[in-house]
């Protein structure tokens, strides 16, 4: 058995090409996509950290978002933190960064020499500043008892625009605007945050996250092809009554009422839109994530999987935290 252990998928008996897979030993792979966690939002959850992902590529380990949970889950994965190659952030949305400042807190401790680098959309450098922020105090504590380097020597950030972001020896990436920003004009945002699809190619291998996005034709072409395609999969119905059975609901003004509809029918996917663009792009396998919470502990979500399946009929893995998944 490898450090990773097994890949196990649970197959529906619905004669369509699903599986729900649980935490699992490695496959032996050249490329292997490692979802760390897979909630969407803010809300802290039992059995689910935020966003984040591992794609590990023989001894590289690249990052893909950092949510809150994310050195914990990096380790329970079975991976060497102080190893990350880069940390790639797809929008720099608190679910999609807050496990940045503790991470970089660790590696930091256990005496990385390398730079981290983190690359993303307007607002990486300004979000690796509030982390930095964050860590001052601790920062000079230890810097009086037994650090002798700054934090801030040990990492690196980097706003980029669309088109190939990084390249090295082993993957080749590429960033496309999405459409989860749609900011009004004259609002803080307007104009100052962009977010991005992410497309990674490796010999042979592509994997792409649609970030999070609303439908755009564009982010078909991006994803032609993709032997994996990691996409965000929200039930709108669901997260409203959600938010109705809690009484948040009806503590919203009407304003607000009318932005979060908006938000989350533009700016987001629903699993049958999910399924639309696999098949529309050709991909080989659909991995649906960044699930939004239905209040339920140890969702399965096999619905999700069922919506998407009536539009693609590819293979389909509904992620759970820690799932390891070859791009072979």
């Amino acid at each position: 058995m490898t450090v990773f252990g097994k890949l196990a998928l649970l197959s529906f008996s619905l004669s369509l090409s699903i599986a729900v897979c649980s935490p699992a030993s490695a496959v032996d792979a050249d490329v292997k996509l490692i979802t760390l966690g897979t909630t969407a939002g803010p809300l802290p959850r039992k059995d689910r950290a935020q966003f984040s992902n591992a794609l590990v590529a023989g001894e590289r380990l690249y990052i893909v978002d950092a949510g809150d949970g994310l050195a914990r889950r990096i380790v329970q994965a079975g991976l060497d933190f102080t190893k990350v190659t880069e940390i790639f952030i797809t929008h720099p949305h608190n679910d999609h960064t807050g496990g940045l400042a503790n991470l970089l807190n660790v590696v930091w401790q256990y005496a990385r020499l390398k730079p981290l680098q983190i690359i993303g959309p307007p607002g990486t450098e300004e979000t690796l500043q509030g982390a930095l922020a964050f860590n001052k105090v601790d920062e000079e504590i230890r810097l009086s008892e037994n650090r002798d380097k700054p934090l801030s020597s040990i990492v690196t950030a980097r706003n980029v625009g669309v088109g190939e972001i990084y390249r090295d020896d082993v993957v080749v990436v590429t960033a496309m605007e999405n459409s989860h920003f749609q900011f009004a004009p004259g609002s803080p945002a307007f104009g100052k945050y962009k977010s991005y699809a992410l497309r990674f190619e490796f010999d042979g291998k592509t994997v792409v996250f649609t970030g999070d996005t609303g439908p755009s034709d564009k982010l078909r072409t991006f994803a032609r092809g993709a032997d994996i395609l990691v996409s965000e999969a929200l039930a709108v119905d669901e997260v409203r009554s959600r938010l109705q059975r809690a009484g948040q609901w009806d503590r919203m003004s009407a304003t607000e009422k009318q932005g979060w509809e908006k938000h989350m029918s533009e700016e987001h996917i629903t699993p049958e839109q999910a399924g639309e663009l696999a098949a529309a792009a050709e991909v080989k396998t659909l991995v649906l994530s960044h699930l939004s919470a239905s209040g339920k502990d140890n969702d399965d979500y096999t619905r999700f999987a069922e919506a998407a399946a009536k539009k693609f009929k590819g293979r389909i893995v509904v992620a759970k935290d820690l799932m390891q998944i070859s791009a072979n």
